[in-house]
């Protein structure tokens, strides 16, 4: 707990932001940002965990035209709309700004 208390960055899973000794540590003190990366994977009840620490900035990375949140698809989960990502939430809402790279560089270009 003291580490995390005196740290200037903390990375961790999302699911390990909601320990109580996490939690406990991080809201001793202002939180700038929280950085959820493979944001467009993560399940929107997920993405809520860190933010329980009430951080100034949110900032999603992922691919939303990739693959979508990780989460037993079924009927019932698309009626109660937690079959998507925060993410995909908020870019549907579209008040948020979204940049895309336009160059990939992790694939051969033969099959981008």
């Amino acid at each position: 707990e003291e580490m995390i208390s005196q740290a200037c960055f903390v990375f961790c899973t999302l699911n390990c932001a909601g320990r109580p000794s996490v939690l406990h540590s991080l809201r001793r003190r202002p939180v700038f940002a929280v950085i959820c990366d493979e944001a467009a994977q993560a399940p929107e009840a997920e993405t809520l965990i860190p933010l329980q620490t009430s951080p100034a900035n949110l900032v999603l990375i992922g691919d939303p035209q990739q693959l979508s949140a990780t989460v037993c698809h079924s009927r019932a989960a698309d009626c109660a709309g937690i079959g998507r990502s925060m993410m995909e939430r908020i870019l549907l809402v579209g008040r948020c700004a979204c940049d895309l790279l336009e160059e990939q560089y992790r694939m051969h270009p033969d099959i981008s």
